[in-house]
């Protein structure tokens, strides 16, 4: 059996799979019965995806090189031309109700201040009840019964962020997959500028 690996270059895209790897376990564990296992999940996934960078956040480099503890910014912040692109970035993504929405979370569940992450849960219980159905014909006067088969019932777990800064599908899952979307394209980008 052949096992394939990855090649990661950058610390940046170890955290980018960790987060992915998060998000994949969410989208697990969301129908558990046991809701604390998605919590675990999307806390280290707001934990692993939001140290990947601080944008859009305004940080500007002290003495050529960044300290902060975001992973884009170290790994690629002493390269030539990154300030202006960074700059850029953030002027853009200034207005993304994703990214502000998801560093606030992030920050809830790094530094936690008396407060959690802003949540709703629902769930659905769906019953299916199977009726039998008989086959019979015409020219035979036996009648066949199938067996008729237990109710079956489902659950359904549904989580959505419970924040009016987010328009739309407020979704956790759909949110989390967007995110991964936006700094999958900054990293892809950097690597394009040869950061």
């Amino acid at each position: 059996m052949v096992q394939t690996r990855f090649i990661l270059t950058t610390a940046t895209e170890l955290k980018l799979q960790k987060a992915k790897y998060y998000l994949h376990r969410m989208k697990e564990t969301q129908n558990n019965l046991y809701y604390l296992d998605f919590l675990c999940e999307l806390e280290s996934f707001l934990m692993h995806a939001g140290s990947i960078t601080n944008l859009p956040a305004a940080r500007k480099m002290r003495d050529s090189s960044y300290n902060d503890p975001w992973y884009l910014e170290k790994d690629f912040g002493q390269k030539p031309n990154f300030q202006d692109w960074y700059n850029e970035k953030m002027v853009e993504l200034k207005t993304d109700p994703i990214m502000l929405f998801m560093r606030e979370q992030r920050d809830t569940v790094v530094h936690f201040n008396f407060s959690e992450i802003q949540y709703l849960h629902n769930t659905e219980i769906i019953f299916v009840e199977n009726i039998p159905i008989s086959d019979s014909f015409k020219s035979v006067l036996t009648q066949l019964v199938r067996p008729p088969k237990p109710t079956e019932v489902f659950t359904k777990h549904t989580w959505h962020f419970n924040a009016d800064k987010l328009a739309g599908n407020k979704e956790v899952i759909s949110v989390c997959e967007k995110y991964i979307e936006t700094l999958e394209k900054l990293l892809w980008e950097c690597h394009e500028r040869g950061f």
